[in-house]
């Protein structure tokens, strides 16, 4: 919400000066990691392959979700050190920061089945992510549109 005010109030503001106070109210101490972490990971999953729009990549697809995967294990240690945090909204934060961590290791499994070739079982595995994103919606419509996420990813894997 912040990030929105600040944009809406001066659509110049500029993401990169934004950002840091964000991250800094949101995760604490914590903050620079979990940016870095948090790019990186956007990065290996490639939103514009995500959406489809980039066409061709399903080669390197697989080795790119897989090194996202290790990412998110080797960043696990971190969020679950920082659910501790005495600030309330910072806990929340991170464990937020961990539903999204588990449900982007059941996506990268997803589209790495789909770019391997393997259809049938990249819809098996989406009707699983999706029954755990329903399951989990009680606990994550402040900030996961489970009917958005689930509509908008449904028709690329059934």
């Amino acid at each position: 919400m912040t990030v929105m005010g600040k944009t809406l109030w001066n659509a110049q503001s500029d993401l990169a000066t934004i950002a840091p106070d964000y991250f800094a109210s949101a995760f604490g101490p914590g903050a620079a990691a979990c940016q870095e972490y948090l790019t990186t990971l956007s990065a290996l999953f490639d939103p514009a392959y995500l959406r489809g729009e980039r066409n061709g990549a399903e080669k390197e697809a697989p080795a790119r979700l897989a090194k996202a995967c290790d990412t998110i294990r080797a960043f696990m240690p971190v969020i679950q050190r920082n659910m501790a945090s005495t600030s309330g909204c910072q806990q929340a934060s991170w464990r937020y920061l961990q539903d999204h961590a588990d449900l982007c290791l059941d996506l990268a499994r997803v589209y790495s089945a789909k770019a391997s070739g393997a259809a049938e079982r990249a819809a098996a595995l989406w009707q699983e992510l999706e029954e755990k994103v329903w399951h989990k919606e009680p606990e994550l419509h402040r900030v996961l549109d489970a009917w958005l996420f689930t509509e908008a990813l449904r028709r690329r894997f059934r």
